[in-house]
């Protein structure tokens, strides 16, 4: 829990580093790709054996056009039908992911399926997102069917 804390008060404030050209955060427990936006040298970034799961995170960082190199082995993002090319197409500045470099018939190939893929993780989302409030839910009402059954005794 005290490594979570670290890692989200760390990447809160990383945007105050302009000239931060490579970060590595491999083997840190970092789930989500964030605040990095503002890391305007930012070339290369090093995510090795993390548990970055969603790749809709990619897009946080469209904005870091100096980023060349991304590192994300290791992370159950790269399970992901269709990682490698929503994130040759979402990051086109990139020249090197997960250390193989991107070449222009590959760059071709997922631009032709990128728009199957990125409908796929955006409604693949909406379904984690309306699982998560239905399972808030859930546990929030037998909590309040207790209190109300003990109130009535």
């Amino acid at each position: 829990m005290l490594q979570r804390i670290f890692n989200s008060l760390f990447l809160e404030n990383l945007h105050k580093l302009k000239e931060l050209c490579y970060l590595n955060l491999a083997l840190n427990n970092i789930t989500k790709i964030e605040n990095l936006e503002r890391c305007e040298s930012l070339s290369k970034l090093d995510l090795t054996v993390n548990f970055v799961s969603n790749p809709l995170d990619l897009e946080s960082l469209r904005g870091n056009v100096m980023l060349k190199e991304l590192f994300l082995v290791g992370n159950p993002i790269t399970q992901v039908e269709g990682y490698r090319e929503f994130a040759i197409i979402t990051l086109p500045q990139l020249k090197v992911l997960d250390g193989k470099e991107i070449d222009k018939s590959e760059r071709i190939k997922a631009a032709q399926i990128y728009n199957t893929i990125h409908t796929r993780l955006i409604k693949e989302r909406q379904i984690h997102e309306n699982d998560t409030k239905s399972k808030n839910n859930d546990n929030t009402n037998p909590g309040i069917l207790m209190e109300a059954s003990a109130e009535s005794q």
